[in-house]
């Protein structure tokens, strides 16, 4: 089985819990098994839930057994949950009404049966601040369906948020699950987030469901009432864009000054010309990603 750790964060005079996660996601040194060296140990970290690590062998670059060395999490740190040690499948934890309930109560489990929506209208009359309350405060409270399993379903109580909710504590959420607008059975976000890079060319016009992507920012063209934020791509597609109402998005941040960073954001991909774009996403549906978490979403 594929090691799931494929590079540790290496980074002197930084502890788990006493330490700010953002100084180690973009300060420490990204390190293979093969590069570890001895006045490293007790400096490497997950790059996922940040806690130590460990590498096997500690100094040899083989086994006995001609296995490859390998990074491991350390049992005392057993508590926290990390998707690169956890192997169950995702959304298998919430098969049971009373677990997921217990699950939204501790925050582990986001039940989004819609992302926050405001009108054109009421957003050119609305400042940064009642904006941020809004996102702050979240929408009403839906039931929202759970498959089973088996057969059957039960209902979860969920509140809209928006993206950008997701974006700011990005390092925590990543390990939390989702059951996003029109899923059946939640899972780790990690595994709900589709990269542009991944994109394939079609044959024919995209018809399925809204799903939650992100890119880099590779230009942003500006026209009379329309942006269109161009995203790099793979060498398979000509070209990935996400476009809409220019007022909507630079009241949403973007600009000029996006360009570089990475953009998450929520829709249905379809054709545009020679290539693919997501269209006009709603007030709630993408958001800037803060750069101290750049590297954290290129692992995923």
């Amino acid at each position: 089985m594929k090691n799931a750790i494929e590079r540790a964060l290496f980074l002197t005079d930084w502890k788990y819990g006493v330490n700010s996660i953002g100084v180690l996601i973009s300060d420490a040194e990204r390190i293979l098994p093969e590069e570890f060296e001895e006045n490293m140990s007790g400096h490497i970290f997950c790059p996922a839930c940040y806690t130590n690590i460990t590498r096997k062998p500690k100094l040899e670059n083989i086994f006995s057994n001609a296995r490859r060395p390998h990074f491991s999490h350390i049992p005392s740190w057993s508590q926290i949950e990390c998707r690169l040690r956890t192997q169950a499948a995702a959304g298998q934890d919430f098969q049971q009404e009373e677990q997921a309930k217990k699950a939204v109560e501790r925050g582990d489990l986001i039940i989004v049966p819609q992302f926050l929506q405001i009108s054109a209208n009421a957003e050119r009359n609305m400042g940064a601040f009642a904006q941020t309350q809004i996102e702050d405060a979240t929408g009403p409270v839906s039931a929202v369906p759970i498959a089973r399993h088996r057969s059957g379903e039960f209902f979860v109580s969920g509140r809209q948020l928006s993206v950008n909710t997701i974006c700011r504590r990005f390092d925590l959420n990543l390990l939390k699950h989702y059951l996003l607008p029109g899923m059946r059975v939640p899972a780790q976000l990690s595994k709900i987030l589709h990269n542009v890079l991944d994109e394939r060319e079609r044959n024919d016009d995209v018809n399925e469901k809204p799903k939650l992507h992100f890119g880099k920012i590779r230009k942003i063209e500006e026209h009379r009432r329309m942006m269109v934020v161009m995203l790099r791509s793979s060498r398979h597609i000509v070209d990935f864009a996400l476009t809409g109402d220019k007022q909507l998005f630079r009241s949403r941040g973007l600009d000029q000054n996006s360009v570089g960073k990475y953009i998450i954001f929520w829709g249905t991909v379809v054709v545009r010309g020679t290539g693919y774009a997501v269209r006009d996403p709603g007030w709630g549906e993408f958001a800037i990603l803060p750069s101290v978490y750049d590297r954290l979403i290129e692992t995923v």
